[in-house]
Formats: C-alpha cells, sequence, structure tokens
C-alpha cells in the first residue's frame, strides 16, 4: 500500500519553492505527493518533476483547483475559464506526472451556498 499527500495541507497556492517540503513529506513515510496548482504560472513543472524524483516521490495526481470563477456548471465564462485551467492542469501534470490522469477537488467558499443549495 502507497501513502500520498495533498499540498493544500501545507501551502496554498503551491509554487515551485515550495518543493523543500518534498523532504519532509518523505521523512514522515508518504510514497507521493497530490500537487494543487491553484495558478499553473507558479509551477515550473520540470523543477518539481526533478525534486520529486530526487526524494523517490511521485505525484499522482495532480489536483485542480476548482471554486468559484473555475465552475464547470457556472456562466459561459466561468466555463471557459473552467477547461482552460484544467487543460493547463493536464498539461503540468503529463510533465510532472509523466502520465495524463487528474481529478478535480472542489475548493468551495461559503459563499458558494445558500440555504443549503449551489447557486
Amino acid at each position: 500500500m502507497k501513502f500520498g499527500i495533498n499540498t493544500f495541507l501545507f501551502t496554498s497556492p503551491f509554487k515551485t519553492k515550495d518543493i523543500s517540503l518534498f523532504s519532509k513529506l518523505k521523512k514522515w513515510g508518504f510514497d507521493s505527493v497530490e500537487i494543487a496548482p491553484e495558478d499553473v504560472s507558479h509551477i515550473d513543472p520540470f523543477v518539481v518533476k526533478q525534486a520529486l524524483d530526487d526524494k523517490d516521490l511521485t505525484c499522482n495526481p495532480i489536483c485542480a483547483a476548482l471554486g468559484l470563477g473555475r465552475d464547470l456548471r457556472g456562466s459561459l465564462q466561468d466555463q471557459e475559464f473552467s477547461m482552460k485551467y484544467l487543460m493547463d492542469v493536464i498539461t503540468v501534470d503529463g510533465y510532472i506526472a509523466n502520465f495524463i490522469y487528474y481529478y478535480a477537488c472542489m475548493v468551495l467558499s461559503s459563499s458558494v451556498f445558500t440555504k443549503g443549495r449551489i447557486r
């Protein structure tokens, strides 16, 4: 059995400079890191991949940060922005994880909900 951990537990947004976390995560016994890029321009995928390799860690998978303004159910503008963001995340994931695999992690703020219903 392998264990992974999400970068949201330590930093938000994840940036290339945050690769210093990898040593600690490996020391704690994790096998993989789930990177949550809120903005893919904050990440140099080649540097991140090398840092993962150096610590014998994998990235399985990258986690998309969706929420306000990135809602596939929202306005046409939100949908278009979401699709561009997701395509960027898939591209970065391809560099870092060496395969195209992702899932969406909804980052919801309380303003998304009104009386228990999604707006």
